[in-house]
């Protein structure tokens, strides 16, 4: 069941903790990363059936939350790159870099990820 469908039922698909009158999250003063993409990843579905209308790749998902680490200054430029695995990779590196920048969209990274892990190599 997608979200319009429970919306349609009048059942609830959002977090308990987000402010129904302005969609802000009642815990924390910035929405959480992990509580954006709860619901659109394979690894954390949704537990009431909800199905997004563009499924977010665990790979993506990681990308985007390592990249709020960083930004964030929880970890350092060395542990962002250990952290997303690609640390020396000449390949993989620059597309990150790319899609950080804002020159590629993160699901064409996530493609171009994916065809070079899988031995298709660059595009």
């Amino acid at each position: 069941m997608n979200i319009e469908e429970r919306i349609k039922r009048k059942e609830d698909p959002t977090c308990g903790f987000l402010d129904r009158g302005n969609g802000l999250c009642t815990i924390h003063p910035m929405r959480p990363m992990i509580c954006r993409v709860w619901g659109l990843t394979p690894s954390m579905p949704c537990p009431h059936g909800c199905i997004p209308s563009r499924v977010l790749p665990d790979k993506e998902a990681h990308i985007m939350m390592t990249e709020v680490c960083y930004l964030g200054g929880e970890i350092d430029y060395k542990d962002y790159q250990k952290q997303l695995g690609y640390a020396g990779d000449d390949e993989i590196w620059p597309l990150i870099l790319q899609a950080k920048q804002g020159k590629m969209e993160w699901s064409e990274l996530t493609r171009r990820v994916w065809e070079i892990e899988n031995g298709r190599g660059t595009l």
